[in-house]
């Protein structure tokens, strides 16, 4: 009976400590879950405000006509059509877009529109 007694209460300090410890890891596991949200957090806020101080740079770079002209890229009109609406020539349409493409570092209409208006 003493042996009952003492198997029982071993058995039972054995589930006890197997609880805790299970317990324990739960709350590692969640406490770990929570830092790699924080963390995953805090690198989203970063490229966020990276987004913003490029986006900042490029307008800083850019003119007013420059600007104007990727406006009309944007919408799909052809350099003749920008320089009829602008009133300039054809060839400063072109002077105007590979300042544009060497500022966005980039070589393509597609590669510019994509880079001036990323958000």
């Amino acid at each position: 009976m003493f042996h009952k007694f003492l198997g029982d209460r071993e058995d039972r300090l054995q589930k006890e400590r197997q609880d805790y410890l299970t317990a324990s890891l739960r709350y590692n596991e969640l406490f770990k879950s929570v830092e790699l949200i924080r963390y995953e957090l805090n690198l989203l806020s970063k490229k966020e405000s990276n987004l913003n101080l490029v986006e900042k740079e490029i307008n800083a770079l850019m003119k007013d006509r420059e600007k104007e002209i990727l406006d009309y890229l944007a919408k799909g009109f052809l350099y003749k059509e920008i320089a009829a609406e602008l009133f300039i020539s054809k060839e400063t349409v072109k002077k105007h877009i590979h300042n544009i493409y060497e500022k966005l570092q980039v070589q393509t209409r597609t590669e510019a529109l994509n880079k001036a208006f990323q958000r």
